[in-house]
This record gives structure tokens, C-alpha cells and sequence, in this order.
């Protein structure tokens, strides 16, 4: 019996201590807490017997992404009445863009909980780790508190705590067209060229490389190739030091 007594109460403990953590970072005790420990698993693990796995956080990560997307663009839409759509997808693509959701997700302490031993051993750790963990944890508050509350963690604690959601918004600018002033004021060229596309549905990517006199000088990766295109631009023009 002693042999059994023992990894119970480091679970129980390791349990208390999740709770506590996340409690901190969402302001409320997890109703289900198995929720938000699949929103942390990043591998398929064997179970004890070896015959099958554990779930891993992909499916909560494609449901993440969605909600996120939708408190978002509410967000925007309510936010700003009077602009037109291209704004409204430019300011939502900076605010959901992979690395800024990584670095959100570490300075919440999410990484420090993040069940990837595995992924470190094999060497495929995936780039975008932290961001997608990041939208599997939405989506396990979504389902453990609703739409409302998860809207309110998004804007008021995730955003409002660690960052300028403002600032950000305003950052909708168009390096594409920066470039493109700066290139037919200096008698350049300028050309995108698609040199990657992995996944598939949702976790599709592209990575966009900008060419300014076949000069490869920005590149960038994002989830459609419009928003590549803009990073790799955005690369370029600090490069050529063109003023924002």
C-alpha cells in the first residue's frame, strides 16, 4: 500500500499546484481541469500499458484559434465603426500573429507547463510551440467558462496586462506599399517569391521571401501569404532603414 500512497500525493500536489497557477493567470479556479492539462500536451504519450496514447492539444489548439479569431475581429468590428475591412484584417493579423502569441504565452508562465519532453528529444520542436499553446489554452477556458469570460481573459488579461492592444492596432501599417514607394523613388525592383508552403486546413504556412534588385532582403512566415509578404516587407524596410 505505502508503494501506491506515494505517486498519489505527488499528483494531488502537482495538481494543486496547476490549479493555483492557472487560478493566477485567469482569476478563477478551473472547473475541469483536464482541460487545461490537455492544453499543455504537446506529444501523443503512451499510456502505462504501452498499447495506446493520450490525447494531445491539436484539437483544442484548432478550436483556440477560432475563438480567438472571432473575440478579435468583435472586438475590431465594435472597436472601430467607421473602418473599412482592409484595416479591420490588418490590425486583426497583428494581434494574432505567432509570435506575438509566443511571447504572450511565456510572459504568462504558460511554458513553464508545457508537456514536450519528447518533442525537445527528438529535435522536431515545432517553431510555433508556444503560440499554439497558447489557442489551446483559450480554448480550454472557452469550454470551462464560456465565451464571455474567455473574451474578457483575452482583452482585459492577456492583452491589457502584457501589452499596448492600441499600440498594436496601430501598427496596421502597409510595409508593402512602403517598399513599393521607396523602390520607384530609387529606381528598384521589388519581388515576392513563395519558397515554402507546409501543413495542411488551419495550420497551413507560408514563408514569403522579398527580393529588391534579386537581392534577397526580408523574409517572412505567417499563416497566409498576404501577411508573409508584409513581414518579409516589413524585414526589408528595416534594412533599407525606410522610415515607419
Amino acid at each position: 500500500m505505502k508503494f501506491l500512497i506515494r505517486p498519489i500525493r505527488k499528483q494531488f500536489s502537482a495538481d494543486k499546484e496547476l490549479i493555483e497557477n492557472i487560478h493566477n493567470i485567469i482569476g478563477e479556479d478551473p472547473d475541469n481541469l483536464a482541460l487545461y492539462k490537455l492544453s499543455f500536451r504537446r506529444t501523443r504519450i503512451p499510456n502505462p500499458d504501452h498499447t495506446t496514447f493520450q490525447e494531445n492539444n491539436e484539437r483544442l489548439e484548432f478550436l483556440g484559434d477560432t475563438v480567438l479569431d472571432l473575440i478579435i475581429a468583435e472586438y475590431l468590428f465594435r472597436r472601430y465603426p467607421t473602418k473599412d475591412e482592409g484595416f479591420l484584417t490588418a490590425s486583426k493579423s497583428n494581434l494574432v500573429n505567432r509570435e506575438l502569441l509566443g511571447s504572450l504565452c511565456k510572459k504568462m508562465g504558460l511554458d513553464s507547463m508545457i508537456v514536450h519532453e519528447s518533442l525537445f528529444d527528438s529535435g522536431t520542436q515545432p517553431k510555433n510551440i508556444y503560440g499554439d499553446t497558447l489557442e489551446a489554452f483559450i480554448a480550454a477556458i472557452y469550454l470551462d467558462k464560456g465565451y464571455d469570460f474567455t473574451r474578457d481573459f483575452v482583452l482585459d488579461r492577456m492583452f491589457g496586462q502584457f501589452t499596448d492592444i492600441e499600440s498594436l492596432i496601430n501598427l496596421s501599417k502597409n510595409f508593402k506599399s512602403k517598399l513599393l514607394e521607396w523602390s520607384q523613388k530609387n529606381v528598384r525592383t521589388v519581388e515576392y517569391v513563395l519558397v515554402k508552403e507546409s501543413g495542411a486546413g488551419h495550420r497551413k504556412m507560408f514563408t514569403v521571401q522579398v527580393l529588391v534588385d534579386k537581392e534577397p532582403l526580408g523574409e517572412g512566415f505567417f499563416s497566409n501569404k498576404k501577411q508573409a509578404e508584409q513581414n518579409a516587407a516589413k524585414q526589408a524596410c528595416e534594412k533599407l532603414g525606410i522610415s515607419e
